[in-house]
């Protein structure tokens, strides 16, 4: 509890900015475009050169509007 005070003083600037979407939005934005790669990127990364000796595949995701739903006992499509 001893930076309770330092804490509260960081949430009301935390509160200004979220009150302001367009200020808000700018520094999810930046926040977001700043970030490196995360760890676990790196670490499967180099498991698959160096342990597994594979080569990464890059490949995006489609989206899940671009695949069509497998048919399924479950599910009505």
């Amino acid at each position: 509890m001893a930076d309770f005070d330092k804490y509260v003083s960081c949430q009301t600037l935390v509160n200004e900015a979220y009150s302001d979407p367009l200020r808000w939005a700018r520094m999810c934005v930046m926040n977001i475009s700043a970030s490196g790669k995360f760890s676990s990127d790196r670490t499967i990364e180099e498991y698959a050169r160096d342990i597994w000796d594979v080569t990464p595949n890059y490949d995006g995701i489609p989206s899940p509007s671009e695949q069509p739903l497998a048919p399924s006992a479950d599910v009505d499509v």
